[in-house]
């Protein structure tokens, strides 16, 4: 952790063995429904102006499934899945093997993105924060893929770009500005996104 407090990222490889990755990717394509949303964040929400102002962004739709959602007026995590047991079990996985413990759970969802050849590598979607109090977010790609996770600094500036590499866990701090990118060559990019808070 602490060259995660040093870095504000930190990128894990191998946490998971082949035949468990796998299986997870297994599950994810072939059982987990999907939901449709029309673009990776609100349109017309509070990070809408890099849509408008930023000439790399171009926003894309995206499916997702919630399996722990939050309830910002009772500030409470509900389980919304009958799936949520398979990535709280990832979760515990990975926490078990960086040795990490006191960790809650504010939010699970997995984003399913789809082909774009209309983009290009050096375009992203809308820059975002997933919550505005103190939280880290956790990724974990399910399955090898272009599309990198793109980290600005506090000045909006490209920090890093992260490709997705099945099995891999990429755990950074939620204030930093984030984005994905969708993929050109491959036919989807698949992300487990846990949103945590330490104790």
């Amino acid at each position: 952790m602490n060259n995660l407090y040093r870095n504000k990222y930190q990128i894990f490889d191998g946490i998971l063995t082949k035949h468990e990755e796998d299986c997870f990717e297994n599950l994810i394509l072939n059982y987990m429904p999907w939901y449709f949303n029309s673009s990776t964040s609100s349109p017309n929400g509070p990070y809408s102006m890099y849509e408008k102002n930023d000439k790399n962004v171009i926003e894309n739709f995206q499916f997702t499934h919630l399996y722990v959602g939050y309830d910002n007026q009772y500030n409470v995590s509900k389980i919304n899945s009958e799936y949520s047991n398979l990535t709280i079990n990832l979760l515990k996985l990975f926490c078990k093997k960086i040795n990490l413990n006191n960790v809650n759970i504010v939010r699970i969802k997995s984003n399913l993105q789809t082909q774009e050849k209309n983009s290009f590598e050096e375009n992203y979607t809308t820059p975002h924060h997933d919550f505005t109090f103190n939280h880290y977010v956790l990724l974990y790609y399910v399955n090898n893929s272009d599309g990198d996770t793109v980290i600005f600094d506090n000045n909006n500036n490209i920090l890093e770009k992260i490709t997705p590499k099945k099995g891999r866990f990429l755990l950074f701090d939620g204030k930093l500005l984030h984005s994905s990118s969708s993929p050109v060559n491959c036919k989807y990019r698949i992300v487990v996104n846990f949103n945590l808070n330490f104790n």
